[in-house]
């Protein structure tokens, strides 16, 4: 009787050490806030930072292996960009996330007449997040007055 109990113990023991093993299912992670700052701007060679603000909703830090993104503006594509260095999402808090992109010269002209002319700019910053063999969709969306995206007032 002695034996069955304590194999019976080992058995209840074993399972709940296997369950604990089991990997978590990763939450998204979300974007919270975008910039986009022209790092430099040359015939043939225009480049735009973006910075992202991410929330990880997991109880883990989750390690960004690698990011690819787009930005678009009033419904075209201005910039495609990786990440710029490494990236450790805290567990539960924001961290910041850049990426360097590159964009043509007459996408970002585009860009501006297409802002001009609507007195506002709307954005979609869009990508792929690999993250410790998960790959995570990213996206946000806003608008900016003229103001906003120009520094200056419309």
């Amino acid at each position: 009787m002695l034996v069955r109990r304590i194999a019976a113990l080992f058995v209840i023991v074993l399972g709940a050490a296997a369950c604990a093993a089991l990997p978590q299912r990763l939450l998204s992670p979300s974007v919270e806030n975008a910039q986009v700052r022209v790092a430099r701007l040359a015939p043939g060679d225009t480049r735009v930072r973006l910075v992202l603000t991410v929330h990880n909703p997991n109880p883990v830090d989750l390690v960004v292996d690698a990011l690819e993104a787009t930005v678009v503006v009033e419904g075209g594509q201005l910039a495609t960009g990786t990440l710029a260095a490494p990236a450790t999402l805290r567990a539960g808090v924001e961290s910041r996330v850049e990426i360097d992109a590159r964009a043509d010269a007459a996408a970002v002209v585009g860009a501006i007449e297409r802002v001009a002319r609507e007195g506002r700019a709307r954005y979609e910053v869009s990508g792929v997040a690999y993250v410790q063999g998960a790959r995570f969709a990213l996206v946000r969306r806003g608008e900016l007055p003229v103001g906003g995206f120009t520094g200056l007032r419309p």
